[in-house]
């Protein structure tokens, strides 16, 4: 699950933690809107996908829509790993570690890496996962963590903006090694 609607509304320090990289902004409060919060199956996956406010302390009418998808497909104590276009730098989580390069570098010029774990990342981005994430927008921006994967964007909660993102978070899922069985991750 994102995270526990009541934990969320109540304000208490965990919820922001678990939602703690991007779009979450240090500073600034976080709102799950409880109406735009859904979970389910897609494409034979666990899914969730949620509407997101954030907002400034010091000036509430400073609010700003977010949307996110996740997938819930890996064990939980997987290490993160965030993945976003270069041009999209300014908008790398902290959360995610240090830079990592794939050794890639047409992927490694197009892409920024983050990564608590370079073992992971290896791991992850495999030839396949590197030929689909290069097929994709320049905007899309994706992240590991806590079991997850997870993309999201500016602007409400639309289908038309969440399918077309779990349709390629479950893709990434089927193609990560060791999804269909954990003892890769597990060495990680």
């Amino acid at each position: 699950m994102l995270v526990a609607r009541d934990a969320v509304a109540d304000g208490r320090a965990g919820a922001r933690q678990e939602l703690a990289g991007l779009p979450i902004r240090p500073g600034r409060d976080l709102f799950l809107k409880p109406d735009e919060s859904v979970g389910g199956r897609h494409r034979d996956m666990s899914i969730e996908i949620g509407g997101l406010l954030s907002y400034s302390s010091a000036d509430v009418e400073d609010c700003r829509h977010f949307w996110i998808a996740c997938v819930d497909a890996l064990p939980a104590g997987t290490p993160i790993l965030e993945v976003v276009r270069r041009r999209h730098t300014v908008d790398v989580s902290r959360v995610a570690g240090r830079e990592f390069r794939l050794g890639v570098p047409d992927f490694d010029g197009r892409h920024r890496v983050t990564t608590t774990s370079p073992e992971f990342a290896r791991l992850v981005l495999s030839p396949e996962v590197v030929s689909l994430v290069t097929s994709w927008p320049a905007g899309f921006r994706w992240r590991i963590e806590g079991g997850r994967i997870l993309a999201w964007g500016p602007g409400r909660l639309h289908a038309k903006r969440v399918e077309p993102t779990l349709d390629r978070l479950t893709a990434l899922t089927a193609a990560i090694p060791g999804t269909a069985g954990t003892e890769r991750f597990d060495a990680a």
